[in-house]
């Protein structure tokens, strides 16, 4: 069984486990139909800024649910907050 993950749930968590956390689209990259979004999560620690980036590709022509950026956006949140160890 896979569980899935909201955006919103995955911020929660981001918000409990790392406050001050921050989140910026790095760039939309498009080839044809498909597009690629990179995103970056940074949060700040004694150490420093760490972040981590990820990407997300999707079809811009998709006739599922949502606004096809607005969905990779979501997926990229949870992949790089996974990649924190927070999502």
């Amino acid at each position: 069984m896979l569980s899935y993950l909201p955006w919103y749930q995955a911020a929660y968590y981001l918000d409990h486990s790392a406050p001050g956390w921050c989140y910026e689209v790095r760039s939309i990259t498009t080839v044809g139909a498909v597009g690629a979004v990179t995103v970056r999560i940074t949060i700040p620690a004694m150490e420093g800024l760490i972040f981590r980036e990820a990407t997300a590709p999707n079809h811009w022509e998709s006739k599922g649910y949502g606004d096809p950026t607005i969905n990779a956006e979501s997926m990229i949140l949870r992949r790089a907050g996974s990649k924190l160890g927070l999502c």
